[in-house]
């Protein structure tokens, strides 16, 4: 199981909120979070940086200590169904929460 870390302005003030969908945020963190945790390496961490970018503009960062996605396969990283080099790997998906996350910010 990775190390989970954080570091958020949030709790540094009382005056950032976010406005927004409460279901579809949660579901877009949710899924990153959950991909995130899948293709880490063992003994991995996964770090939660949020960060006020500009006025009213919240930034939320998730990273992880993964291998990444290669140049080329990320210009299909958001095809549903397409779970990219995972196809062959243990590791349980559908191919669709980046398709869905992507869907929803927009």
């Amino acid at each position: 199981m990775p190390k989970l870390e954080h570091n958020c302005c949030c709790e540094k003030t009382d005056k950032v909120m976010v406005h927004g969908d409460y279901l579809r945020t949660k579901q877009v963190v949710l899924n990153l979070l959950s991909n995130a945790a899948k293709y880490n390496t063992k003994g991995g961490a996964i770090q939660i940086k949020c960060s006020t970018e500009s006025e009213g503009m919240l930034k939320i960062t998730i990273t992880d200590n993964g291998n990444g996605i290669s140049e080329k396969d990320q210009k299909e990283l958001f095809q549903p169904f397409h779970r990219l080099s995972a196809d062959n790997s243990s590791i349980e998906g559908t191919g669709i929460g980046l398709a869905v996350c992507k869907v929803l910010v927009e």
